[in-house]
């Protein structure tokens, strides 16, 4: 099912749709990145409309436990800014390490590199699968070529590699090392949520080796954790201006390192 104003088509695409009746075929006409044209024929087989539904308490009471849609508001505004939080975090922490892998100069190339990409094309698979969309027709809707699919892919992959060989080289120089118990604790942990016996997990995990995997993933984890809590915030347009990390040769009135995050709104 695609959602005409989402924006997860081209507009070229929405466009073509917009107005169509189910069983109508539309010759759709799109622009690739290299500037070329494609032309590939959709067909409409059903169309929904989404209704909401009145915006009052009846709805709070039926939707949720709360009485009021007052309530109801309170309780997603507060958790909307708990996931806005949660998602400037993430941005924080991948923008320190990618300009720490700028600044190491660290490149990954090679069997590494071959083996991510693969893992994230197979997990892009398994996500069009799920929403019943096949790969000619990604490809279609984004306006790509499978080559540059792959190249994309290649590029995230060598990308995700490169912060990975950054926070091994820190973790060694910090001397960072996950014990037993922190590994156990962590499988425990998600165990216990998904309503399974720790005990049995721990056993399986060791017997598949997936504990020394998540010794390693917990390694960078607290490796990246300590490297963040290092770097001061600063605002976007100062971060802008620098466009870069600081450096004693830049600047003397701080000594320590400045990165811009989209959460902060001024100087720390």
């Amino acid at each position: 099912m695609l959602e005409l104003g989402a924006g997860r088509l081209l507009e070229d695409v929405e466009r073509a749709l917009i107005g169509a009746s189910p069983g109508d075929t539309r010759a759709v006409e799109y622009s690739l990145p290299d500037d070329s044209s494609r032309t590939t024929q959709v067909t409409v087989k059903e169309i929904k409309e989404k209704v909401l539904p009145p915006a009052d308490d009846d709805f709070a009471r039926a939707a949720s436990e709360f009485d009021t849609y007052a309530e109801l508001r309170n309780e997603i505004e507060s958790r909307l800014r708990e996931q806005l939080e949660d998602e400037l975090d993430a941005a924080f922490r991948a923008e320190t390490i990618d300009r720490l892998v700028v600044a190491s100069k660290a490149t990954a190339s090679g069997p590494l590199v071959e083996a991510r990409s693969r893992e994230l094309l197979n997990q892009l698979g398994r996500s069009l699968d799920r929403r019943g969309i096949s790969a000619d027709l990604y490809l279609q809707l984004t306006g790509q070529t499978p080559e540059q699919l792959a190249e994309g892919v290649r590029a995230e992959a060598a990308q995700s590699v490169a912060r990975e060989l950054v926070l091994e080289a820190a973790a060694d120089k910090l001397g960072i090392e996950v014990s037993d118990d922190e590994v156990e604790e962590l499988i425990r942990e998600q165990a216990e949520a998904a309503g399974e016996d720790a005990d049995d997990v721990v056993s399986q995990l060791r017997e598949a080796g997936r504990f020394e995997t998540l010794r390693a993933d917990l390694r960078l984890k607290e490796t990246l954790d300590r490297i963040v809590s290092e770097v001061k915030r600063i605002s976007p347009d100062l971060a802008q201006a620098r466009d870069k990390l600081w450096t004693p040769d830049k600047e003397t009135a701080s000594t320590e390192t400045k990165l811009w995050t989209p959460a902060s709104k001024e100087p720390a």
